[in-house]
């Protein structure tokens, strides 16, 4: 079919139309203009030349007014598309729409009525056919629709019920419509829907035409839904019938369901393989880009940050750190020169603040970690160390300035090893301890004189000082508060040190338990003004309770002075026994003691063990050539005939320090 060139009229007709100021827009040619058209644009290009030079140019508000209606909004070149529908000789159309897919036909019949007119005509099937073909994998044209229909199913976007132009991802294929989420929610359900079906089809056998789609209701349960239209049409048809006609209906209607739902199915799933691919399309232009991001990256010296950033999450996390996440990566499309410039300074400022955060985690780790291990270091060297006399808790040595400098200035680059702390601490422990001990002794001093003004430091070492907790009430002797948890309880003063240094803040002085302690050394004779507690527990002295089971034989009870428990001193008696039955009381308590014993340290290597015989054994291992034990008499298996040899825990609560004083009960 030959056409007639509408292209000179068309030609003057613009001419007419457009304004002189308007006219050099058409300066710029684009990709894939005809040669004509650009002959055409030179020419009106030198007429617009000239015609400024006659008249002054229209401001850019008339020229804006002058544009034609249809012209306005329209981005890039103008009517193109509906040159190519006048101009064009339908053999070329139609040629070129044969490489198109139904998509793009689609979207070509709603650019002008030209265009649509020919997509639209019934000698276009055609052309909507080989777009289908195009299409990998499409599933083939159903029976109940036609190309054009088909192709609106698969891809319109908006709603087929209320028009909505948004994207509507949900599909009921069954139906032939793709519906908003609003429209999607008011099909009726099918339970919902039976006295719809009584009403519309009187017979039962028509239920069975009627499909079923399923919907995910807001609860994420999904739940069947019949469309009602579907239900009218079945009703029309089956009352148009003759009774005679009623069974090959049925037969016909169920054959139709049965291959309207194959082909849903058929559709489903090339749908999901679509998206599939699609995604899997896309991702490898992300990581194409992602590539070529990096390598620019490391054209300039960050790519070895960035790639720090992208192996420093764990494998299942892999590709969703934050530089592989950013928005300027992660994009579905190739980089250019041009995009990489626009994005260089944000992606570098990026890269350069995940250095500086991540050089600081770096470093606050490796400080974290070098506390710990001199923490741990320290506590060895404290265990091996005499805690007699007052030792520097971990919080101490751990904010002296000598050990903060050496972990806090040395590079995170150099490796501190436990050996090397150890080395460190045996070298300033002796100086470090010679300057903390006498302070930490004056604060006691210092709470003592409180009651006692002319206290001195000697007379911590008495058995009748006694030292409480405010925080717990646990009662303490000295040197035991050094070692008291509540001293240096853990805290989140800073995020490197859990521990504090040893504070006094929450200790005082007993004074009642002082005095009680001194009515029992009087019992036995001692001196409260220079018996030590070692010299307390060598008298052995046996306490009898005078309020509990009265009238029965006294058992030797522990801990009376350790006890929170505010003692009366006419509620008890000491030494009170006969010799025959303070012999058998102390045969008693010696085997009951060595068996589950106070916690002791070993004079010789400070070694802690838990049990007596346990310390007995590392005498005979270790020590056999100081500790003579065959010319040593152990009665009962009792270490006291050894105690230049071991002392109790001063680490322990002064409540487990079994057999300092004995508080006796009777028995039946």
């Amino acid at each position: 079919m030959s056409r007639r060139s509408l292209r000179i009229k068309d030609k003057v007709k613009v001419d007419g139309q457009l304004a002189p100021s308007t006219s050099t827009s058409l300066k710029r040619p684009l990709d894939g203009e005809t040669q004509d058209s650009e002959e055409d644009e030179v020419e009106e290009e030198e007429r617009s030349r000239k015609r400024a030079k006659r008249a002054p140019a229209a401001s850019k508000k008339q020229s804006k007014h002058r544009m034609p209606e249809q012209f306005r909004k329209v981005r890039g070149r103008r009517g193109l598309l509906e040159r190519l529908a006048k101009d064009v000789p339908l053999d070329v159309i139609f040629e070129i729409f044969r490489y198109l897919d139904s998509s793009d036909i689609l979207r070509l019949s709603r650019t002008s009525k030209d265009l649509r007119g020919i997509l639209m005509s019934r000698s276009s099937e055609r052309i909507w056919r080989t777009a289908r073909e195009n299409i990998a994998d499409l599933p083939p044209l159903p029976f109940d629709l036609n190309e054009i229909q088909y192709a609106h199913l698969l891809f319109d976007p908006s709603c087929h019920v209320c028009n909505y132009h948004g994207r509507c991802d949900i599909i009921f294929w069954k139906f032939r419509m793709r519906c908003c989420k609003d429209c999607a929610n008011a099909f009726p359900e099918t339970a919902d829907s039976l006295n719809l079906l009584n009403g519309l089809l009187d017979l039962w056998d028509l239920r069975s035409l009627v499909p079923e789609e399923s919907r995910r209701n807001s609860k994420h349960y999904h739940e069947r839904v019949i469309n009602p239209t579907t239900v009218l049409q079945l009703r029309a048809e089956y009352e148009a019938l003759a009774p005679a006609e009623h069974p090959a209906w049925f037969t016909r209607k169920n054959q139709e369901k049965r291959d309207i739902a194959m082909h849903a199915e058929l559709c489903k799933n090339w749908l999901q393989n679509r998206m599939n691919n699609r995604a899997e399309e896309l991702e490898n232009i992300r990581k194409q880009r992602k590539e070529a991001i990096l390598a620019r990256l490391g054209e300039i010296g960050w790519r070895e940050e960035a790639e720090s950033i992208i192996n420093g999450i764990p494998s299942y996390k892999r590709g969703k750190d934050v530089f592989s996440t950013h928005k300027l990566v992660r994009q579905p499309k190739s980089l250019t020169d041009r995009g990489w410039k626009s994005i260089k300074p944000e992606l570098v400022q990026m890269l350069s603040d995940n250095k500086e955060k991540r050089l600081a985690e770096e470093r606050h780790r490796a400080i974290q970690q070098r506390y710990q291990l001199l923490g741990e270091q320290y506590k060895k060297v404290q265990s091996e160390s005499d805690l007699r006399e007052p030792y520097p808790g971990i919080g101490d040595i751990l904010i002296n300035k000598v050990f903060e400098d050496l972990i806090r200035d040395t590079p995170t680059t150099q490796e501190l090893t436990g050996d090397f702390l150890r080395a460190k601490l045996l070298e300033h422990l002796p100086g470090i301890i010679d300057e903390w001990r006498p302070t930490k002794i004056q604060e006691l001093v210092d709470i003592m004189r409180k009651s006692i003004p002319d206290a001195s430091p000697s007379d911590l070492q008495l058995a009748k000082t006694i030292f409480g907790c405010e925080a717990c009430s646990v009662l303490m002797i000295y040197p035991q508060m050094f070692y008291h948890e509540c001293c240096s309880n853990e805290i989140e003063r800073d995020t490197f040190i859990v521990f504090s240094p040893w504070t006094s803040s929450r200790l005082f002085l007993n004074g009642k338990k002082s005095q009680l302690a001194m009515k029992i050394m009087e019992a036995c004779d001692l001196d409260p003004n220079t018996a030590t507690p070692e010299l307390l527990n060598t008298s052995n002295p046996l306490i009898e309770c005078l309020k509990c089971y009265d009238g029965f034989a006294p058992v030797a009870h522990s801990h009376l002075l350790s006890s929170s428990t505010q003692t009366s001193f006419n509620s008890f008696a000491i030494n009170s026994f006969k010799e025959e039955e303070k012999d058998a009381i102390l045969a008693c308590e010696l085997r009951t003691m060595d068996l589950t014993g106070p916690g002791r340290r070993c004079a010789h290597c400070h070694q802690p063990f838990g049990q007596s015989q346990h310390l007995l054994d590392h005498f005979k291992e270790n020590h056999a050539g100081i500790v003579q034990l065959d010319d040593i008499e152990v009665p009962a298996g009792s270490l006291e005939a050894m105690k230049e040899h071991w002392y109790f825990k001063p680490e322990d609560p002064f409540r487990h320090w079994k057999g300092f004083f004995r508080y006796n009960v009777a028995t039946p």
